[in-house]
């Protein structure tokens, strides 16, 4: 064989080997953080694997049930959930777990998915995956196996963590203001949030996790319990719902600009539910607020707490300047005649007069914000995706229109206003209603309505 025929052997041989895929190592690998920000992108990979086998990520999460007693009384029981995903190795041997799994729990290019997508046991879903061999991790750590078949070939596990390491978090109890201040790690001067929770009322716990949440993002975040059920009694906070001031948000803003690292000139509102019904209600009287974000709110005002109402006071949810505003009377709750809330409150609404329904409308129109109007069009509690469109259009319509944004969800329900680590089967089950919400339409929404807070926020903020 002349020298030239042995050189193209040689060029042909080594061209071959560049473009096989790579042997498999002798064991597979599966990489993941050992920290993960939840709210932010889980990033799992597996390498060693066989060119174009078949293989499933299981992830296991042990979480705190609260469940009622025959005698009444609530107490916590541990639940395991398991969510799976089946993928397939790339001609080199791995997969990268944010693409779309071919069968699973969740359907999504999202790794998140195995954080909230999770089923009890028990759960058909749950058939086909061999959980022998899965490990329940305890407390905030997720658990990843890598199952060839039925077998376990890797596994690691992630801490999740609510938030930023080095996140500074005091507790805020001044007249008329109570709750909890977080800052980012490092010292400077940040846009301010501040953070309205739901009808569940407040609680200490719940103020200092959801404001270093936010912290975490960049933002000087501010946490008021503006009212307090009993078993989560703080003194000198409301006991009820029921004719709490506007005016507290003003009174956050001054106590704010006495704090260095407060920027007072880039303020924003975030409300859940409730909240996010005195979010709006507050930005239409405040013209110094720079953006709103209701999440699955309303755009009228609600009847409050009428047991707790002073006699021969309205029960209204909010007042201004020392009066109730108007307000939407509630029929008594039924769960006979409505089974589920939204029913309810719809009814409640329609028996209005338009000169009723105008004095309980809340006037965003007078608002300068901008808003992120976040709804759901199957929410069981209230209608929030009508309210957020409704709210859409006055806000459109305004004199001086800022800029608006709208999610509504058509599939969802009312629990969207997580940061999308949150599983949402540990107090759902899948109805079998067709006008029901979709649980796994209700975790995508849930994962993509924080992404959209936080990118509204830093935008509006120019973060």
């Amino acid at each position: 064989m002349s020298q030239y025929r042995w050189l193209v052997v040689i060029a042909v041989t080594l061209a071959a080997c560049a473009s096989a895929p790579d042997a498999p190592a002798r064991d597979p690998q599966l990489v993941a953080p050992s920290e993960l920000l939840t709210g932010e992108r889980l990033n799992v990979s597996a390498s060693g694997l066989v060119s174009g086998e078949v293989v499933t990520l299981v992830a296991a999460r042990d979480m705190e049930k609260w469940e009622q007693g025959e005698d009444g009384a609530w107490r916590p029981r541990r639940v395991a959930l398991y969510a799976w995903g089946r993928f397939r190795a790339d001609q080199r041997g791995r997969v990268d777990f944010n693409a779309a799994p071919a069968a699973g729990t969740w359907p999504s290019a999202d790794a998140r998915g195995l954080l909230w997508s999770g089923y009890a046991l028990g759960a058909p879903e749950l058939g086909a995956i061999a959980l022998g061999s899965i490990e329940t991790p305890s407390g905030s750590e997720l658990e990843l196996t890598l199952l060839r078949g039925e077998t376990a070939i890797a596994r690691t596990q992630v801490s999740l963590i609510n938030a930023e390491h080095g996140v500074r978090v005091s507790r805020v109890a001044e007249p008329n203001l109570h709750g909890a201040f977080a800052l980012p790690p490092a010292p400077g001067r940040y846009p301010v949030v501040i953070l309205l929770h739901g009808s569940e009322g407040g609680s200490i716990e719940g103020a200092e996790a959801q404001a270093a949440r936010f912290a975490s993002r960049g933002f000087a975040a501010l946490a008021i319990n503006y009212f307090a059920r009993p078993h989560n009694a703080i003194e000198g906070v409301a006991p009820a719902l029921v004719n709490i001031p506007i005016e507290t948000i003003a009174t956050a803003r001054a106590w704010l600009g006495r704090q260095s690292e407060a920027d007072v000139e880039r303020i924003a509102l975030y409300g859940v539910s409730k909240g996010a019904e005195f979010a709006a209600n507050a930005a239409a009287r405040y013209d110094w607020i720079d953006a709103v974000v209701p999440c699955v709110g309303s755009d009228v005002v609600w009847e409050g707490d009428v047991e707790n109402a002073a006699p021969g006071q309205a029960p209204s949810s909010w007042t201004f300047g020392g009066q109730p505003l108007g307000y939407v009377p509630l029929y008594p709750l039924d769960w006979t005649r409505w089974p589920i809330n939204t029913f309810r409150y719809e009814a409640s609404f329609a028996r209005l007069t338009a000169e009723q329904r105008q004095a309980a409308h809340i006037p965003v129109e007078n608002a300068r914000a901008a808003f992120l109007l976040i709804g759901a069009d199957r929410d069981e509690v209230w209608a929030s995706g009508r309210m957020m469109r409704a709210m859409a259009d006055r806000l459109r319509a305004r004199p001086q229109p800022g800029r608006v944004e709208l999610a509504a969800y058509p599939l969802a329900g009312h629990q969207i206003c997580g940061d999308g680590a949150f599983p949402i089967r540990l107090y759902s089950v899948q109805s079998r209603d067709p006008g029901a919400k979709d649980l796994t339409a209700e975790g995508l929404a849930t994962v993509d309505a924080w992404e959209r807070t936080i990118a509204f926020l830093r935008r509006e903020l120019r973060e």
